[in-house]
Order: structure tokens, then C-alpha cells, then sequence
């Protein structure tokens, strides 16, 4: 029937702008460099299908932001089997060189 098919209508946009909302959700939440916000934004994106090439890079970019902030609270600390694990964590999704340089002094 006609309202069925515009119920149809209605929800199918609103399933498309759910996605849309989430996309730019992870795209801002990318740019920001704060994880928990990253993190929140990918667990929507997966709820409203957000393309899985985006949701991959934004995990990437979370699992790098963990490890760099891991990474600078150590290095205050006086914790060596803390700072070598952040070491050794960084160096494994490629922290920036000279922040791991300056870890290990």
C-alpha cells in the first residue's frame, strides 16, 4: 500500500542519514586525536554502518593514540617495566621516532 511504501521511504532515509552522521562522526573524532572520543565515534560507526576502509583507519589511529598517550604518562613516572613496555608498544604502531628516542632517555 501506498503508506507502507512511504514508511519504507522514510525509514530507509533515515537509516542513510544515521550513516552519514556517523561518518562524519569518526571523520572529526580522526582529527581530533582524543581516543575516548575516537573510540565512541567508531563503536556508533559500526552500529550505523559506516564504511568498514574508514571504521579500519579510525581503529588504527585509536590503537596509535593509546600508545602515545600510554607512552607520554610513563615517561613521568620512574616505572622501568612500564616505560619499556610503552617503548616497545609505540615502537610497534610507529610512534614517532624522536618521542620514542626522548622515551628511552
Amino acid at each position: 500500500t501506498q503508506a507502507n511504501a512511504e514508511d519504507l521511504i522514510l525509514k530507509n532515509a533515515k537509516v542513510r542519514l544515521d550513516q552519514l552522521y556517523g561518518t562524519q562522526r569518526v571523520q572529526q573524532a580522526l582529527a581530533s586525536a582524543d581516543p575516548v572520543e575516537l573510540r565512541a565515534a567508531i563503536n556508533n560507526g559500526r552500529v550505523v554502518n559506516v564504511a568498514d576502509d574508514l571504521l579500519d583507519k579510525a581503529e588504527t589511529r585509536h590503537v596509535y593514540l593509546l600508545a602515545e598517550r600510554k607512552l607520554l604518562e610513563v615517561t613521568e613516572g620512574t616505572d622501568i617495566d612500564n616505560l619499556a613496555t610503552a617503548i616497545a608498544e609505540g615502537q610497534k604502531v610507529g610512534l614517532d621516532k624522536a618521542m620514542l628516542e626522548k622515551a628511552q632517555w
